[in-house]
């Protein structure tokens, strides 16, 4: 049984760094952290005061080299720290449960592939998150009349009970961000720590070069009804790095498609996929890369309305035009 006292301690206004030198002054016998963050704050302040951390991944967050022999004074309990630990866990319950001979392991997407799969019953709200995105990353997606709709908003309630406008808001964090839009949004940019799965606040500069941080960008869309026009509006704005007055910033389409986000809707059928219709797949492909599909739309209508029946050679001509054109067609999709 421990003797002596113990003191459960909090940050003033979010000084981390400030309670971590105070702690280590005080000259405690043992420091728990059940943050991995606070603990990387402890560790270049004391070397000799043995500190017991809870963390997500300590290696990635820095605390330790090796989780069999954590070297220095930090050890502790380690909630994810990659597929080393699941094999672990296999290992363990293979011992306990003697009879298996075919076990499965499924981890989340992000920790193989980089990539997400949404799976769910029909009306579920798997298309919903979609248009979400659509509606704060889509470089067209607010180009539409009118950008958003009444059954945008949750239960489709765009006015409070005393009838003023309810504000839509969905806000997107960005990662693993390429150079172009780093520096096309360097004013804007946020640090995410991976290990913690969360954003850097004030205060903690020192955690900015960490192996498990990165650069990340968060964009928010918000929609409001305006019921001087009895229409909806929508803008999409950085959620970081307001202007002096304290207004956020628009984002442009330049940015949009820097980040290069393309919401692919579902199409019954492949022909209307291949045509230039509104939302199809090529016409997608076309505009992100800056391509008026309309002006090639109209220029074979007029075609074939210069060479129709009245020009004497109807059929013929329209035969014609359409095997000289299907190449030139076929070449763009």
């Amino acid at each position: 049984m421990l003797g002596g006292t113990a003191e459960k301690v909090h940050p003033p206004g979010g000084a981390h760094g400030d309670l971590a030198r105070d702690i280590v002054a005080s000259r405690p016998d043992l420091i728990i952290s059940v943050s991995g963050q606070f603990a990387r704050l402890l560790k270049p302040v004391t070397a000799t005061v043995p500190i017991l951390a809870t963390s997500a991944d300590p290696i990635a967050g820095g605390l330790v080299t090796n989780l069999a022999r954590p070297d220095g004074n930090i050890t502790g309990v380690s909630v994810d720290a990659g597929l080393g630990v699941y094999g672990k866990r296999l290992q363990f319950l293979g011992e306990t449960a003697r009879n298996l001979t075919n076990v499965r392991l499924l981890t989340p997407p992000y920790g193989l592939t980089g990539h997400t799969l949404l799976v769910g019953a029909n009306n579920v709200g798997k298309s919903t998150v979609c248009e979400a995105l659509d509606l704060v990353l889509g470089p067209d997606r607010l180009s539409r009349f009118p950008a958003v709709e009444e059954f945008d908003f949750y239960n489709a309630e765009y006015l409070d009970g005393e009838g003023a406008p309810r504000p839509l808001r969905i806000e997107v964090l960005l990662t693993e961000l390429s150079a172009e839009v780093e520096n096309a949004c360097g004013g804007h940019l946020e640090f995410w720590c991976e290990a913690e799965r969360r954003i850097l606040q004030r205060g903690e500069i020192e955690l900015a070069n960490a192996p498990a941080t990165k650069p990340c960008l968060r964009l928010e869309t918000i929609g409001r009804y305006d019921s001087e026009e009895d229409d909806f509006e929508a803008q999409t704005y950085f959620s970081h790095g307001a202007r002096p007055d304290g207004s956020l910033e628009a984002v442009g389409k330049r940015i949009k498609r820097l980040i290069g986000f393309i919401y692919l809707r579902t199409l019954r059928t492949g022909s209307r996929a291949l045509s230039l219709e509104r939302n199809s797949l090529l016409d997608i492909i076309l505009r992100v890369q800056g391509v008026r599909t309309g002006l090639w739309e109209r220029s074979i209508s007029r075609s074939f309305e210069i060479c129709g029946p009245a020009q004497g050679v109807g059929k013929w001509a329209a035969k014609e035009l359409v095997t000289m054109m299907s190449p030139v067609r076929r070449s763009i999709m």
